[in-house]
């Protein structure tokens, strides 16, 4: 597969972005007259384009396939996967770190993935027989510690598009950096640490989970 070997000689940023399909458990707005479905959520940009700092694995380069389910591959062997509907997010993280893990996946879990929770995300780990750590949070700085100890996690958070689900692969708070996957876009960006924890406030806990094979 042919690599962009730097950052100057990727395409814009506004040319890579791509937003999820409707999926075939979305709900929809029909329009008798004309035929045509389309979905209630409106297409909105999750990070603005002048947040991020970096981007690489969007879905134009996921030319991988097991089952069914393409997905791209990082710089640092980090599996990408866009979410295959519009409310799709929890569960194409899970199975983004469950090929992290080198756990087979399929393609019927991503196309039926439709406003599921960190429940049903755990509940898959463990019918795998696979450890999960859950924990909810309420600050940044304990995603970071989490992250130190137990690796990539799966957070909930919000934003643009209402509520979210990612990877963070990185969180530095002293050097201002965070790495996340979001399933969303179908890629994975280096933005600010301060722009991952403005989508973080919320009046409850941010649902964090993380897996160990």
């Amino acid at each position: 597969m042919n690599r962009i070997p730097s950052y100057l000689s990727k395409p814009p940023l506004a040319e890579v972005r791509e937003y999820p399909p409707l999926g075939r458990n979305d709900t929809v707005l029909f329009n008798v007259h004309t035929l045509e479905a389309r979905s209630i959520r409106a297409d909105k940009a999750f990070i603005r384009d002048d947040e991020i700092l970096d981007y690489e694995a969007w879905p134009a380069l996921h030319d991988r396939n097991i089952n069914g389910v393409f997905y791209g591959i990082t710089s640092d062997g980090r599996h990408v996967i866009h979410q295959a509907s519009k409310r799709g997010c929890v569960m194409t993280c899970a199975l983004m770190l469950a090929l992290d893990h080198r756990i087979s996946v399929d393609q019927n879990t991503l196309l039926n993935a439709t406003l599921t929770n960190e429940q049903t995300a755990i509940q898959y780990f463990q019918d795998l027989g696979v450890t999960t750590y859950f924990n909810e949070i309420v600050e940044i700085k304990k995603l970071e510690v989490l992250i130190t100890e137990n690796g990539a996690a799966m957070v909930g958070i919000g934003g643009e598009i209402g509520g979210h689900e990612i990877i963070v692969d990185y969180l530095s708070l002293r050097q201002n950096r965070a790495i996340i996957r979001d399933p969303y876009h179908g890629w994975s960006i280096t933005i600010s640490a301060d722009s991952l924890n403005r989508r973080m406030l919320s009046e409850g806990a941010i649902p964090v989970l993380q897996i160990s094979k």
